[in-house]
C-alpha cells in the first residue's frame, strides 16, 4: 500500500500549502508517507504519480483511487491550460474549464497507459464524485457550474448535493452507451470491486453498500429498496438534515422542516407532496 496526496480538505493548488480542513498555511503534500513539496500544479503532479503506479504494478493485480483536487476552489490553474479556453469570457468559468481539463486529461494518459502496457480488457474504471455542485457565484452569469436544473448543492441534501454522475467501463460487462435509473450508491462499490476480484466480503460487519454486478451486467433492479442520508456541519452553519429515498418517493427534513418529492415527475424537487401523500410521508419519516 501507499499513498500520494494531501490530507486537508482545500489546498493552493500550486504550492499545496492549506487553506481549508486543516492549519492554514501547512504544507500538506506526502508521497509514500514521507512530506513531498514539489513545485508545480497540483493535478498534473497527481496524475504522473497515478500513471507511475500503474507502471510500477503492471505485473500483479493493483487498486488504483484517485482522489482529485479539480474541480475544487480556490480557482487555480496554469496560463497553458487556461489559454484553450480563452473563447470564454467569464474568468471564473474559464478557469473551471481549465481545471476540468486537468482531471480529463489525467484519465486519458491513464487509459493511453493501459492501452500500452496491455492492460485495458483486464481493468475495471470508475468514475465519479462526492457531491454535487458548490454553488459559488460567478462573475457573469450566477454560477460556474448549473447542475442540470436540480436543486441545491454541496452541503445539502437536494438531488443537486446527492445526485452524481457514476460512470463504469467493465470490460465483459458494461455495455458501451449504456445506462441505467436504478437507485445506486457509492457505497456499493466496495462489494462490487470485491466481487470482481474474486474476493470475500469482510465478516464481522454489516455493510450498507450491495454488489452491483446483476445491475451492471443484466439491467437488474436497484439491489436497495431505499437510501438514507444524513449531513450536518455546525462548524460552518450547516443545520441537520436527512432523507430517504424509497422507490419514486424522496422524504427530505431539514431542522424542523419536512417536505416530500416524487422525483420521476419532479427531480428538481419544486412540488412538495407532504400534504397531498401524508401516508406515504408518514411511511418514509418511520
Amino acid at each position: 500500500d501507499q499513498f500520494t496526496g494531501v490530507l486537508g480538505g482545500m489546498i493552493e493548488h500550486f504550492h499545496h500549502r492549506l487553506l481549508g480542513g486543516g492549519p492554514k498555511g501547512l504544507a500538506d503534500g506526502y508521497r509514500h508517507g514521507a512530506p513531498w513539496q514539489e513545485e508545480g500544479w497540483f493535478t498534473d503532479l497527481v496524475n504522473r504519480e497515478a500513471v507511475a503506479f500503474v507502471e510500477a504494478n503492471q505485473e500483479r493485480p493493483f487498486f488504483l483511487s484517485i482522489a482529485h483536487l479539480v474541480p475544487h476552489k480556490p480557482l487555480q490553474a496554469p496560463p497553458a491550460r487556461e489559454a484553450r479556453f480563452a473563447h470564454i469570457q467569464d474568468p471564473a468559468r474559464r478557469t473551471f474549464a481549465a481545471m476540468v481539463s486537468g482531471l480529463d486529461d489525467g484519465l486519458g494518459e491513464l487509459r493511453t497507459c493501459l492501452d500500452r502496457l496491455g492492460l485495458s480488457d483486464d481493468t475495471i474504471i470508475v468514475f465519479s464524485s462526492d457531491h454535487g455542485w458548490d454553488r459559488r457565484p460567478s462573475v457573469a452569469d450566477g454560477y460556474i457550474c448549473p447542475q442540470g436544473g436540480l436543486r441545491g448543492g454541496k452541503y445539502g441534501l437536494y438531488e443537486g448535493g446527492i445526485r452524481v454522475p457514476l460512470i463504469i467501463h467493465w470490460p465483459g460487462v458494461t455495455r458501451t452507451g449504456s445506462s441505467s435509473e436504478e437507485m445506486l450508491s457509492t457505497m456499493d462499490l466496495f462489494p462490487t470491486l470485491l466481487g470482481a476480484a474474486g474476493l470475500p466480503l469482510p465478516t464481522g460487519r454489516e455493510l450498507d453498500g450491495r454488489d452491483l454486478l446483476a445491475v451492471l451486467a443484466h439491467d437488474a433492479p436497484s439491489p436497495h429498496d431505499e437510501l438514507c442520508f444524513y449531513y450536518s456541519d455546525a462548524a460552518i452553519g450547516i443545520p441537520a438534515q436527512a432523507a430517504v429515498r424509497r422507490g419514486p418517493w424522496k422524504l427530505l427534513r431539514v431542522a424542523e422542516e419536512t417536505q416530500l418529492f416524487h422525483l420521476p415527475d419532479d427531480p428538481a424537487e419544486t412540488r412538495d407532496r407532504v400534504d397531498d401523500y401524508p401516508g406515504v410521508a408518514a411511511g418514509l419519516f418511520d
